[in-house]
């Protein structure tokens, strides 16, 4: 059964409408605002998602995890490994990453093999 409703416009304006248009209305503001938190729901869990951003690769043969950062470069294993750059032991440093040669500064993608040693001394 449908009565009619009383509506305040807020101006001191009072009018009775049929509940049928309420009704439409009100389901029109409810799915309206639903879609809005649904919205904001899957912008907070991407954005979340990114800053919590987790990759495995595998360093000299051992799988390291890499996590808490949107994005990763070669450097971040050295948070991880033990290779002390402060005490040289050769001519210099090899970095690759699946077998290539590698900068510093190169991004890392989950799955990579990376290597780093120390370059043997020419004799």
């Amino acid at each position: 059964q449908c009565y009619a409703i009383p509506v305040d416009y807020g101006n001191g304006i009072r009018k009775d409408e049929d509940c049928a248009v309420k009704l439409r209305e009100f389901n029109s503001f409810v799915q309206k605002n639903y879609r809005e938190e649904e919205s904001d729901k899957e912008t907070k869990t991407s954005a979340s998602d990114i800053l919590n951003k987790t990759i495995n690769v595998v360093v000299n043969g051992e799988n390291i995890v890499l996590n808490n950062k949107e994005s990763y470069v070669y450097v971040d294993v050295f948070d991880h490994i033990d290779f002390d750059l402060s005490k040289p032991q050769g001519e210099g440093i090899v970095t690759l990453i699946n077998g290539r040669s590698a900068d510093f500064l190169e991004e890392l993608k989950d799955g990579d093999v990376v290597e780093i040693y120390w370059k043997e001394k020419q004799k």
